[in-house]
């Protein structure tokens, strides 16, 4: 009897490992698999080589200002920079000017009227079409800072002693932990915690939405009929998702490695002239180094893992129930608000990641996945992950049981528009 029991437990182990790797094999031999799986490593590559790009090559030539002033006040005051040249033209001259720029490109004409430096003044200043707009925010400084200059002699004091009443401040902001004080890294956080709450979203759609695809279409070509005939369709339907997950795991560290390498080539690639952008990384890559990462990438695998499951046990139970896709997309919305409802509220959990709202989204399982690889940066206390990951295991095994009685009633069901009501009576039968 003993034998027997441990037989057909070996031959159930065997189907449930074949239909793994069947679904994990042909996917992966797919080309759709491949094209993505480098595509993102290249559209990574291409935007940093166009950021590098843009940022030696902003796109425009340099500006031409030339300035009218009938007050007097602006001779000679304007410099010349890298992106704007300036010059002069006597009283009058705008129109002739004028009738110049309609045939010039990256061309200002500034008219400075004769004013009342303690009232408001109204500058004229006129552009042509492909003129740069950071112009004006360069030319509204210059003047404020000249006439607040000249209010300064007016009044009788010393700019030297208007300057000194300006203090300067800086602040070394530390965070304060049961280790002791230590670098504060909010921006790398934030960082962080957007990336990872984003891909955790996007893995989760991306891949329970394939599980979704893949037993409809199975449906609607019957081919899941012979396949039931030689194994439960519990075990079909969980042989599919962890098939997929496998898939998408396999996806996943692919990425990571081509990435990892496309920025270490990068990195010593020869100089681009771009030293002023890489010294202003400088603090922010140092601060990125001071996160826990091994914790990061355990607990993004986790909940990635757990989101997976159960989102694609859901969704692979609601394509086993219906027929077409316009019923399949009724299902599937409620199922999703709370991903979509996680997603919309990340960024106000990362302003405030130790608030009420975002300890109970992550700890809730139907957002958690999102919220706490989120928080997680934020240097979450200890005993919210475990029970944040205790009730997401918990929810997955008893969605996978519900999803399972409704994948045995519903993967051979056709022809009947399917109802809540008819789901709720699927999960009670014996």
């Amino acid at each position: 009897m003993i034998f027997l029991f441990h037989s057909s437990i070996e031959k159930s182990m065997n189907k449930f490992k074949y239909i793994i790797n069947r679904e994990y094999s042909i996917r992966v031999r797919k080309r759709t698999f491949w094209i993505l799986t480098f595509l993102l490593p290249v559209l990574y590559a291409g935007l940093i080589g166009f950021s590098v790009y843009m940022s030696m090559n902003p796109g425009y030539e340099k500006q031409q200002v030339t300035i009218i002033d009938y007050s007097g006040l602006f001779d000679n005051y304007f410099q010349d920079g890298d992106d704007i040249k300036f010059s002069y033209a006597e009283s009058g001259a705008e129109d002739q000017i004028l009738e110049l720029m309609k045939e010039q490109k990256d061309f200002h004409l500034l008219v400075i009227p004769e004013f009342d430096i303690n009232s408001p003044a109204t500058f004229k200043l006129s552009s042509s079409k492909n003129s740069a707009n950071f112009v004006e925010g360069k030319l509204k400084h210059d003047l404020a800072t000249r006439i607040k200059d000249e209010r300064i002699v007016k009044l009788g004091l010393e700019k030297e002693v208007i300057m000194q009443l300006d203090p300067n401040i800086s602040i070394n902001h530390e965070k304060v932990g049961p280790a002791g004080s230590e670098r504060d890294n909010t921006d790398q956080s934030m960082a962080v915690s957007t990336i990872a709450g984003f891909l955790i979203y996007m893995f989760v759609f991306i891949y329970g939405s394939l599980v979704m695809r893949g037993i409809h279409e199975e449906k609607q070509n019957r081919i899941v009929e012979i396949i039931v005939s030689s194994v439960k369709p519990f075990e079909l339907m969980m042989g599919k998702i962890i098939g997929v997950a496998l898939v998408g795991l396999t996806q996943f560290f692919l990425w990571v490695l081509l990435i990892i390498g496309i920025t270490f080539i990068g990195m010593k690639l020869p100089d681009l002239g771009v030293q002023n952008a890489q010294a202003g990384m400088d603090s922010f890559i140092s601060g990125i180094a001071t996160l826990n990462f091994p914790l990061i990438l355990s607990m993004f695998l986790v909940y990635f893992i757990g989101g997976y499951l159960l989102y694609s046990s859901l969704l692979g139970a609601i394509a086993a129930a219906v027929d077409n896709q316009s019923d399949m997309q009724q299902f599937m919305l409620p199922i999703t608000i709370p991903l979509i409802i996680a997603i919309v509220a990340m960024q106000a959990v990362i302003r405030a990641p130790h608030s009420p709202v975002a300890v109970w989204m992550s700890i809730i399982p139907f957002t958690s996945p999102i919220i706490m690889i989120a928080r997680i940066p934020f240097q979450v206390p200890p005993y919210q992950i475990v029970i944040s990951i205790a009730l997401l295991i918990a929810t997955f095994i008893f969605t996978v049981w519900i999803a399972g009685k409704i994948y045995r009633v519903g993967i051979l069901l056709h022809g009947s528009k399917i109802t809540y009501k008819d789901l709720w009576k699927w999960m009670f039968y014996k």
